[in-house]
C-alpha cells in the first residue's frame, strides 16, 4: 500500500473492489483423528462491495454472492447471478466462442431489450429535411419565420435568401459529402446559412461566436470544411487554408441578390439528397477530453424532427419558439429546425444564451409561445426576469429542458403552478443521438416527484448497449 500509494477513500477497498474465490474442498477429510468438513456460515458483512464464492459439491458447482447492501439490492444481484449462469451456459455449449462475443442476457431479459424496449418504430415522412422545408415555405409564405432583434424574415423571405446563398456555395465547391463551417455572430445571417447549407447538400458545422481562436483552429484544421461563412469582424479568427465567404459585405450582398430565388435542383447541387449525407457536424463540449466531432445524418435529422412534431402537434404559424441554446450546442439543431418545419416563428434574443433582461418578453405576446431551454442553468435567467419585471409569460405552453440534469427546484416549481398551461419536458440524449428519451412532468408541480425522471425511447431510435462484439449488454 505504501508503495502504489492509492487515492484513499474510506468507503471502499483501497486495491480492489470486486473478489472471486474458488474453493476446491473435499467433503470431509481426517486430520489425525479428527474428521473435518466444511460449515456454511451466513456471511453478516462485506470486505469488498461484491464478492464471489464458488465451491465444487459433489452434485456440481455452489455460487454464492455477498455484496455491500449500500450499493446493491437482492433483486440486482439476483439479475447478475443469471446473467453469469448465462455466460457459463454458453461457455459449455460453444467453449471455443471468445468470452467477448458469449451472451450476457437470458431470453427474457434480451427479448425486453432488444424488442420490447426498441419498439419505437413510427412512420417518418419519406421526403428530406429541404423538401419538407420548401413545402412549409409554400404553405406559409407571408408568415414570420425568424425574429432577431427590430428585424425580421418571412418564410418567403428566408427560403429566397437560402436559395440564393445555397448557389453561391455550390458554386464554391460545397455539396454532398462536404462540410461548411459557421463562424457567424448571433444574427439572422446565421440561421439563413444553415437552411442555405442544407440546400446546397453540404454538412454545416457551427462554430460558437465565443470559442477562443484555439478550439476553433482545432475544429477546422480537424475538418477541412469546403468553406466558412462569416463576417469580416471573424475572419481573422479563421485559419489562413480555410476559403470564406463574408455575408456581411456590400460585395458579397451584391453577388446574392444576382442570383436565381427558386428552389435549387438535385442537377445544380450535383445529385440527389440522401439519406446517408451528413447534414450536419457538432464537436462534443471537451469536457471528458478532446472535442470530438460527430457527424448526423439527414436520416437521423429527420426522424427526431418527426419525433418532435409528434410530441408537439399544436401550434402552428405564429407560436414562437426562442432559440436560446450556443448555435455550438446539438440542441440548437431542435429549436431552430423543428420550429421552421411547422411554421412556426423562430425569436433569437441578442447576446450567447438567453440574456437577463428581455429573455422573456418576446414570448409574453399572442399567440403562444413555446420556448426551448438548455442546459438546466438557462431557465434561471427567464425566471429571474419574470420575477423582477413582471412579464407573464401567459402565452407560454412548453418548457423543453435537455443538456444538463434536471432540478425541480422551488423556483421552477412556482413557475408552473396548476392551471398555468406550461407544460414541463425533461429531454435526454448523448451528441452522437441527439434527443432520444423525453419525459413531461404533470401539469400541477404539486404532484411533481422529487427528482425529475427519464422516459421511454422517443420514436424511430433503438437504443442498445452493447459489448465491443456488440451483444447486447444487461440493462442498468
Amino acid at each position: 500500500m505504501e508503495e502504489v500509494a492509492p487515492g484513499r477513500d474510506p468507503g471502499v477497498n483501497p486495491l480492489f473492489q470486486v473478489l472471486c474465490n474458488h474453493l476446491d474442498f473435499e467433503g470431509a477429510w481426517q486430520v489425525g483423528e479428527v474428521t473435518a468438513e466444511v460449515v456454511d456460515i451466513a456471511d453478516q458483512s462485506t470486505r469488498f462491495d461484491l464478492e464471489l464464492h464458488t465451491e465444487k459439491r459433489e452434485s456440481g458447482y455452489l455460487c454464492r454472492f455477498v455484496f455491500a447492501t449500500d450499493l446493491f439490492d437482492e433483486a440486482r444481484v439476483r439479475r447478475m447471478a443469471d446473467h453469469y449462469l448465462t455466460l457459463l451456459a454458453g461457455a459449455v455449449r460453444t467453449p471455443g466462442q471468445r468470452v467477448d462475443e458469449s451472451a450476457l442476457l437470458p431470453p427474457g431479459e434480451r427479448e425486453l431489450v432488444l424488442e420490447t424496449w426498441n419498439d419505437t418504430a413510427r412512420p417518418v415522412p419519406d421526403r428530406t429535411v429541404v423538401e419538407l422545408f420548401e413545402e412549409q415555405a409554400a404553405r406559409t409564405p407571408g408568415a414570420t419565420a425568424l425574429i432577431f432583434e427590430e428585424d425580421s424574415l418571412s418564410y418567403r423571405e428566408l427560403n429566397e435568401r437560402a436559395n440564393r446563398l445555397a448557389r453561391s456555395l455550390v458554386e464554391h465547391g460545397a455539396g454532398p459529402e462536404q462540410i461548411v463551417a459557421l463562424t457567424l455572430p448571433r444574427c439572422l445571417d446565421t440561421f439563413v446559412a444553415m437552411v442555405a447549407v442544407l440546400k446546397a447538400g453540404a454538412a454545416y458545422l457551427p462554430v460558437d461566436p465565443d470559442y477562443p481562436d484555439e478550439r476553433v483552429a482545432y475544429m477546422l484544421t480537424h475538418t477541412r470544411p469546403a468553406l466558412a461563412l462569416t463576417h469580416t469582424a471573424r475572419l481573422g479568427g479563421l485559419p489562413a487554408a480555410t476559403p470564406a465567404i463574408r455575408l456581411d459585405t456590400a460585395e458579397t450582398a451584391k453577388d446574392l441578390a444576382a442570383r436565381p430565388a427558386g428552389n435549387l435542383s438535385d442537377d445544380e447541387r450535383g445529385g440527389p439528397l440522401r439519406d446517408a449525407h451528413p447534414a450536419y457536424l457538432i464537436y462534443t463540449s471537451g469536457s471528458t477530453g478532446r472535442p470530438k466531432g460527430v457527424l448526423m445524418p439527414h436520416e437521423g435529422l429527420r426522424n427526431m424532427l418527426a419525433a418532435h412534431r409528434t410530441a408537439f402537434p399544436t401550434g402552428g404559424t405564429g407560436t414562437r419558439t426562442a432559440q436560446f441554446c450556443s448555435i455550438g450546442f446539438d440542441f440548437s439543431v431542435e429549436e431552430v429546425l423543428a420550429t421552421l418545419l411547422q411554421g412556426k416563428t423562430l425569436v433569437v434574443p441578442p447576446g450567447r444564451g438567453p440574456p437577463q433582461r428581455g429573455t422573456a418578453r418576446p414570448l409574453d405576446r399572442t399567440p403562444p409561445g413555446e420556448r426551448a431551454v438548455r442546459p438546466d442553468r438557462r431557465h434561471r435567467g427567464p425566471l429571474r426576469e419574470r420575477a423582477r419585471t413582471g412579464p407573464t409569460l401567459d402565452s407560454l405552453t412548453d418548457v423543453i429542458q435537455g443538456g444538463e440534469g434536471l432540478t425541480l427546484g422551488r423556483r421552477i416549481r412556482g413557475f408552473h403552478p396548476a392551471g398555468s398551461g406550461r407544460r414541463l419536458h425533461n429531454v435526454y440524449g448523448p451528441a452522437e443521438t441527439h434527443g432520444v428519451t423525453m419525459y413531461t412532468l404533470p401539469d400541477d408541480s404539486a404532484a411533481w416527484p422529487a427528482a425529475a425522471p427519464w422516459a421511454a425511447p422517443s420514436a424511430t431510435p433503438a437504443p442498445t448497449s452493447s459489448t465491443t462484439g456488440c451483444a447486447p449488454r444487461p440493462s442498468a
